[in-house]
């Protein structure tokens, strides 16, 4: 899915990921926060029904942002 913000033009990317025979990527939730050149500044990891994390990619930092 992608998700654009046409005033700025920043991009949000996610993808969730199908259950398949294996409970390995149930729920999981990755995904990407763009500029308007493609950089990537954020990155979006975790599981939409326990947790989200949003990590800064210049800082390293991970911050929870959700959590079920």
């Amino acid at each position: 899915m992608e998700v654009t913000n046409l005033t700025k033009n920043i991009k949000v990317e996610v993808n969730i990921h199908r259950l398949g025979w294996t409970n390995k990527n149930a729920y999981k939730v990755e995904g990407k926060v763009l500029d308007q050149h493609g950089r990537s500044h954020f990155e979006i990891n975790g599981r939409w029904n326990e947790v989200l994390s949003l990590k800064n990619v210049s800082t390293g930092r991970d911050e929870e942002v959700f959590r079920a």
